[in-house]
């Protein structure tokens, strides 16, 4: 009786921890619909009060419109790690073979409380540097 309910006990927590996850995916696969649209405000929109009070969306738009700049849209995510509430992806572009390793925090809310871009390359060509597409 024990090894069942310690068997469904874990089965519980897969599940949420499943459930967590899936919604930060969601969370994050909208930044990029914003993203790809060139809608920084719609993906300022998802970021966390918080750091709306100390990151202004003048700031946010120009480093995402650098980041286009460099990657053009987004493809596809894949997740890396999750450790001391810092998610770790990496974001691919759809054309050019670039990559880049984000950093994420999201609240309990899914409402984002950082994402920076870390690195940015890939085996493509290398990323445009400079102001991206102002």
């Amino acid at each position: 009786m024990k090894k069942i309910l310690i068997i469904g006990l874990l089965s519980f927590i897969s599940l949420i921890t499943f459930a967590q996850d899936k919604n930060v995916e969601v969370a994050i696969n909208k930044w990029i619909d914003c993203f790809n649209e060139k809608n920084y405000r719609g993906a300022y929109d998802l970021y966390a009060s918080v750091y709306k009070q100390k990151v202004p969306l003048e700031t946010v738009t120009a480093q995402m419109k650098e980041v286009f700049g460099m990657m053009g849209k987004l493809k596809s995510i894949k997740f890396i790690s999750y450790k001391d509430y810092v998610y770790k992806y990496i974001f691919y572009a759809k054309t050019n073979l670039i990559e880049a390793d984000v950093s994420i925090v999201i609240n309990k809310d899914y409402q984002f409380g950082y994402l920076g871009f870390e690195s940015i390359g890939g085996t493509g060509d290398p990323p445009k540097a400079g102001k991206g597409e102002f």
